[in-house]
């Protein structure tokens, strides 16, 4: 029990000091650390992160509420993502979202370690278009996985919608209390059914 308290208050501490929900560090650790199954270890990730998430938004209130009707759409779309994937994850094999996630981590992963370090933020238009699919698919990951979003929402909003690092920080979990919350609710429910 003392294992899982520990994993949990590192992951949403590292978590809470990047910007995301820390599901990427808490999944793993419950699944092969703790040795919760897998689709355990998500459901009580996106438990945690949907808990971390409401605290943070309860305390950037005043920066979020500026952008709450801009965004209205995208987190719509990224709700329906993780409400899609809530509805499917029972009817997948465990193995193969273990398989799916470990690949996910090394994209991710691979992805960060070839990204161009002291990339400025160029001027350029938002592109709400284009950030409609990815929040998408944002939610759809984080029902999957139960890692929230936050590593697919802070570049989208920093890169794609173009608001500063720090505001993409904030701003993010704005998306993830959405996606994390109707999946803890659709998954609370398919698992009692």
């Amino acid at each position: 029990m003392l294992s899982f308290f520990l994993v949990s208050f590192t992951a949403s501490f590292v978590g809470s000091i990047l910007g995301l929900g820390g599901g990427f560090i808490l999944v793993p650790a419950l699944a092969y650390i703790v040795r919760v199954p897998f689709k355990d270890a998500v459901f009580l990730s996106l438990c945690s992160i949907f808990f971390l998430s409401t605290l943070k938004l309860l305390k950037h209130r005043e920066q979020v509420r500026p952008h709450a009707k801009d965004f209205f759409l995208l987190t719509f779309l990224s709700g329906v993502g993780a409400l899609t994937a809530s509805y499917l994850v029972p009817h997948i094999h465990s193995r193969s979202l273990e398989i799916a996630f470990s690949l996910l981590l090394c994209a991710i992963s691979v992805r960060m370690f070839l990204e161009k370090k002291g990339d400025e933020l160029v001027q350029v238009p938002r592109k709400h278009k284009l950030a409609y699919p990815l929040f998408f698919t944002s939610g759809t990951l984080a029902g999957f996985f139960g890692i929230g979003g936050g590593i697919l929402n802070i570049p989208i909003l920093y890169r794609v919608l173009r608001h500063s690092m720090k505001e993409a920080s904030v701003l993010n979990y704005f998306f993830i209390f959405l996606s994390c919350g109707v999946a803890v609710l659709v998954q609370f429910q398919t698992r009692r059914a």
